[in-house]
C-alpha cells in the first residue's frame, strides 16, 4: 500500500508540475529543482513539458505570436498597397503617353489629310481649267463632268453652305444631268451645249454665263442670278418652272414666249439703276 501511495503521490506531483504554467514556478522547477531530482524521476520530464508548453503554447506566447503575425500582415499589406500605388502611377503615365501618341497621330493624320486635300484640289482645278473658255474642243468632257462634282464635294466637306468659286470655267458639252450645282459662282462660265436636265442652280451666280444650245429641261433656277446670261437656242426653257426670285436682268437670246414663261413664274427683272452723278441737275 505504501508503494502505491508513493506512486500516486509522485504522479500527483508530476501533474502539478506539468500543469503549473506560472513563469517563475516553471523556471524554478526546470532550472533549480530539476537538478536535485534523479535522472529517472518523472518530475524532470514534467518540468520539461511545463517549460515547453510555457514557451510555445501559453496565452502570452500565442498573443505575442498573433501580434507578430498581425504586424507582419500589416507590413505585407502596406507593401502591397505601395506596389498598387506604384502600378497605378505607372498605368497613369502609360495612359498619358498613349494619349500623347494618339494626339500626335491625329495631328499627323490631319496634316496628311490637309496635304491630300490640297493636292486633290490642285488636280481637280488642273482638269477643270486646263483649257480656255473659248476653246471649242475642250480637254476631256467626261473628266470635267466628274471633276466638277468632285471639286464641289471637296470644297464643301467642312462647310455645306460654302459658295464654291467656279467662275469662268469651261464645261462646254459636259453631261451634268441631275447634278446639284446650287450656291456656285459660275459667272462667265461656258455651259454651251451642256446637258443640264434636272440640274439644281438654286442660289447660284450665273451672271454672263453662256447657255447657248444647252438643255435645261426641269432645271431649277430659284433665287439664281442670271444677269446678262446668254440663253439663245436653249432647249426646253418652257419645261422649267422653278424661277422664283431669279434675277434675269439683261438676259439675252430668249424668244418672247420663253421670256414670258420665265416672268410668269416669278422671275425678277431688275430695271431700276442709280443715275450717274453727271445726270443730276444741281439747283
Amino acid at each position: 500500500m505504501e508503494d502505491k501511495d508513493k506512486e500516486r503521490l509522485s504522479a500527483l506531483e508530476c501533474s502539478l508540475i506539468e500543469q503549473d504554467h506560472r513563469l517563475f514556478n516553471v523556471l524554478d522547477n526546470f532550472f533549480i529543482q530539476r537538478k536535485s531530482w534523479a535522472l529517472d524521476d518523472p518530475k524532470r520530464k514534467a518540468a520539461t513539458k511545463a517549460l515547453f508548453w510555457r514557451i510555445f503554447f501559453s496565452p502570452m506566447t500565442v498573443a505575442t505570436a498573433g501580434g507578430f503575425v498581425a504586424i507582419f500582415t500589416l507590413i505585407i499589406l502596406y507593401q502591397q498597397n505601395s506596389i498598387l500605388v506604384d502600378q497605378n502611377s505607372l498605368i497613369s503615365e502609360q495612359n498619358v503617353f498613349f494619349q500623347e501618341q494618339i494626339k500626335k497621330q491625329n495631328e499627323q493624320m490631319d496634316v496628311q489629310k490637309s496635304q491630300w486635300v490640297a493636292q486633290r484640289r490642285a488636280q481637280l482645278l488642273d482638269i477643270l481649267y486646263s483649257d480656255t473658255l473659248n476653246d471649242s474642243k475642250g480637254s476631256n468632257v467626261r473628266a470635267k463632268s466628274e471633276a466638277v462634282l468632285a471639286f464641289i464635294n471637296l470644297e464643301r466637306a467642312k462647310d455645306k453652305d460654302k459658295l464654291v468659286d467656279l467662275s469662268s470655267i469651261n464645261l462646254k458639252g459636259a453631261n451634268l444631268k441631275g447634278a446639284n450645282l446650287s450656291r456656285l459662282d459660275l459667272s462667265q462660265a461656258n455651259l454651251e451645249g451642256t446637258i443640264l436636265q434636272n440640274v439644281n442652280f438654286e442660289g447660284s451666280i450665273l451672271d454672263s454665263a453662256s447657255f447657248v444650245g444647252s438643255d435645261v429641261w426641269s432645271a431649277v433656277f430659284t433665287k439664281a442670278s442670271l444677269k446678262y446670261a446668254m440663253f439663245s437656242e436653249v432647249k426646253n426653257v418652257g419645261l422649267t418652272s422653278k424661277w422664283q426670285g431669279a434675277n434675269i436682268l439683261g438676259i439675252q437670246g430668249l424668244n418672247k414666249n420663253d421670256l414670258a414663261w420665265i416672268k410668269e413664274h416669278f422671275a425678277i427683272k431688275e430695271t431700276s439703276r442709280p443715275m450717274p452723278p453727271s445726270h443730276f441737275r444741281v439747283k
